[in-house]
């Protein structure tokens, strides 16, 4: 029983979790309001932060479910 419970937090809950974090936030919050949450010292460290929240962080994180869905 604790090996499922385990199983189930370790290799659905937190990787759906970032992936729906990351979700929202790359593609629901609007660019300005992230930007008045997130600061960075630079503004080109926020564009590259902003685009790896967009693009290949769902990515990596969905690959990384399908790799614990696996094992």
């Amino acid at each position: 029983m604790n090996g499922l419970i385990d199983f189930i937090s370790n290799q659905l809950l937190l990787p759906i979790g970032g992936l729906l974090i990351a979700i929202f936030a790359g593609w629901v919050l609007k660019r300005d309001q992230l930007a008045a949450e997130v600061v960075f010292p630079r503004a080109w460290q926020f564009k590259i932060w902003y685009g790896l929240l967009k693009y290949p962080l769902p990515c990596v994180i969905l690959v990384i479910l399908i790799s614990g869905l696996a094992t």
